[in-house]
């Protein structure tokens, strides 16, 4: 027996009582600016969502552009070398799991200010966001110099200079 498309959805409709209250949506009155705060404080939201999806896509991709760029063979390194290898080693997955951290804690702070947010706007209200743009300005200027103090610590792995490895 086949089944229109209409009778699937017409069924999936009649089924949002069983979810738990995951589709039962609050109406919000459309007075004056309330939808366009509604939809600020959602369009908010998604950035620092985006924002930290690239964070953690950042951390993912560092890592593995490092396990890419640099094999785990070293039999043919000298002990100095092999040091130098493990220490950028430590640095950047330190690197990347800071990003993937500060991207996880990006979304959860989204995501709590999103609610808050909601909820003072039911209110009428509003709360300025302080400490979150701060909490991120911080973040962000901490890896920065991390990522600058690693690149002039291990200028050998950075920048390769393709002229002396022709001639060798």
């Amino acid at each position: 027996m086949r089944r229109s498309c209409w009778s699937v959805v017409r069924r999936f409709q009649g089924s949002k009582r069983r979810t738990f209250g995951i589709y039962d949506l609050e109406e919000i009155q459309s007075l004056g600016s309330a939808a366009r705060d509604h939809l600020a404080n959602e369009r908010t939201f998604l950035a620092w969502a985006r924002t930290s999806l690239v964070f953690v896509g950042s951390g993912v991709g560092l890592h593995q552009f490092y396990q890419y760029a640099c094999p785990t063979d070293h039999s043919q390194k000298t002990e100095h070398e092999q040091e130098q290898i493990n220490k950028l080693r430590s640095n950047v997955v330190l690197a990347s799991s800071s990003l993937v951290v500060i991207g996880v804690g990006v979304l959860s702070f989204a995501t709590a200010r999103y609610y808050s947010v909601l909820s003072a706007l039911k209110r009428d209200k509003f709360i300025p966001n302080h400490r979150g743009v701060a909490a991120f300005s911080v973040c962000t200027t901490v890896l920065m110099c991390f990522g600058l103090v690693s690149t002039l610590k291990f200028p050998q792995y950075i920048f390769h200079d393709t002229d002396t490895q022709k001639t060798q």
